[in-house]
């Protein structure tokens, strides 16, 4: 099996199924399906009773938010599979050949892979190569994200963060040396609207802390802020 594909969702029927399409319309069909469900009151539980695909499985339980889903998902994912890919609720691959180009560009498997994204309708591109000035500044998203499902299994999310798990992840994978191909193509729309777009302050709290782990990140970040910060104010003194 070449793919592990998990949704997490709760009380997003309407994302839900935008999604669920946008998987199940794939063209390359060498993949499980897996629907991890928050205990959802909105319709989703009898939705996904009356789905009927080989590929699909779903839970449905409380969790204790966000990244326990998704180490659910990782959890109940095929040890078989070679990637794991999130795509949230919501959000969906921008069209039914993604997982096709997707499997022509993974050569040896022993990288993980990460795609750009398509985010207020503009593709949002990622640098080719990442490394502790790209890390420190942004990160890819874990929609357009391919983990080798081998680190994945010994790598969780750490689910003391609301917001930047994922970011979280992303550095301690860098810095555990895993590989990462770019792949030079949209893989996926981001729609946004959730908790990291609503509350900024706590986004750049959890960002630091993650940062503040490698101090050498740290620097990079910090130094690149304040060469920003007297870049603006000289350019007011011009003025």
């Amino acid at each position: 099996m070449t793919f592990s594909i998990i949704t997490i969702t709760k009380n997003d029927l309407t994302g839900l199924k935008n999604t669920i399409n946008s998987v199940l319309s794939q063209t390359f069909t060498d993949y499980e399906y897996l629907i991890i469900d928050g205990d959802s009151s909105d319709g989703t539980k009898a939705y996904l009773r009356n789905l009927n695909h080989k590929n699909l499985k779903w839970l449905s339980e409380p969790d204790e938010g966000i990244y326990d889903a998704m180490n659910k998902g990782v959890r109940n994912a095929s040890c078989d599979s070679l990637y794991i890919n999130m795509l949230n609720a919501g959000d969906y691959y921008c069209n039914e050949f993604v997982l096709e180009n997707i499997y022509h560009q993974i050569g040896d498997g022993n990288s993980s892979l990460y795609g750009n994204c398509i985010l207020n309708a503009k593709e949002k591109k990622y640098p080719k190569k990442y490394n502790l000035y790209a890390l420190a500044v942004q990160t890819f998203s874990h929609q357009g994200s391919f983990f080798r499902t081998k680190f994945h299994k010994k790598n969780y999310y750490d689910t003391s963060y609301r917001i930047a798990g994922d970011y979280n992840f992303f550095v301690d994978a860098y810095f555990k040396k895993e590989r990462f191909t770019h792949l030079n193509f949209p893989v996926c729309v981001f729609v946004g609207g959730g908790i990291s777009s609503i509350n900024r302050n706590l986004v750049r709290k959890e960002n630091d802390r993650v940062r503040r782990k490698y101090p050498l990140l740290h620097v990079i970040w910090f130094t690149r802020r304040a060469l920003k910060y007297y870049y603006i104010k000289l350019k007011i003194k011009r003025l």
